[in-house]
């Protein structure tokens, strides 16, 4: 388990990595300046699954490679590019739960998601970086695509869909 109730400082380009079979959970206290992630993986065994009691902010990359990651109601603020290999087999989250796109580098973010398709409760767009957006990769299941009473929120910046993705 992870529990923050003091201060973190993960410098840049630095990774926190989730693996192993046991389940585990992310508590404590996060936020945007500091007390976050930059990078954040999970790579557990099938079957295992990262739960998140608090809300979260990753000022880089959330990749989730293997397992699964269970956000429940809970907020997640990102500040890179979004990874994940199975759709909701490997990624949940329950509205009124948000997925925030806030990139604080002006680099524009990427939405990917592999195998099966990936619905979400709610998506934020808030690029704190005037001119930021988000492009959602080319392959067939990389469509943003949210759940029966799920928003999607545009404060700023943009979504690049291409000719073959959608957000629904």
């Amino acid at each position: 388990n992870f529990i923050n109730n003091g201060m973190i400082n993960c410098g840049q380009g630095s990774t926190v990595r989730f693996i192993g079979s046991r389940n585990t959970y992310v508590a404590g206290t996060f936020n945007l300046g500091f007390n976050n992630f930059y990078h954040l993986e999970v790579a557990k065994d099938s079957g295992a699954t990262l739960s998140l009691n608090t809300d979260i902010f990753i000022a880089g990359n959330d990749s989730v490679y293997s397992g699964m990651v269970n956000a429940s109601t809970r907020n997640i603020y990102l500040g890179g590019n979004f990874y994940n290999y199975n759709g909701n087999t490997s990624f949940i989250n329950s509205f009124p739960g948000n997925l925030t796109f806030v990139s604080l580098s002006g680099l524009v973010q990427h939405f990917r998601n592999d195998g099966s398709p990936l619905t979400l409760a709610n998506v934020v767009m808030n690029q704190i970086i005037t001119g930021g957006s988000l492009t959602l990769d080319t392959n067939a299941t990389s469509d943003l695509k949210l759940g029966f009473n799920g928003t999607l929120t545009l404060t700023n910046g943009k979504i690049i869909t291409g000719a073959t993705r959608e957000v629904n």
